[in-house]
């Protein structure tokens, strides 16, 4: 099961993160939620809600993982104007 998830109704689009127990963050979430904005693109919504599965929305990012071996002009570069994250969903 994918920690991201697409699903609309109607002209509604919902994208779930579910990635227990606290939705950390991590690369598998960030390629989820690549794919599921690619989904969202290619659909006729025209409203889009984020919501989380769980007690918390988002807890940050797993740094045991994610960040692991990336220097820090790559990790400026995820985070900032390179980050389709950063930009948004744009219609």
């Amino acid at each position: 099961m994918s920690s991201v998830r697409f699903e609309q109704q109607a002209n509604i689009g919902i994208i779930t993160i579910d990635n227990p127990p606290i939705n950390l963050a991590d690369d598998a979430l960030f390629s989820a939620f690549e794919k599921v904005l690619d989904d969202v693109d290619a659909s006729d919504v025209r409203a889009l809600l984020m919501q989380a599965a769980g007690d918390h929305f988002g807890c940050g990012v797993n740094v045991n993982t994610t960040f692991v071996g990336v220097s820090s002009k790559g990790a400026r570069q995820f985070s900032a104007k390179d980050s389709r994250f950063a930009r948004g969903w744009k219609a």
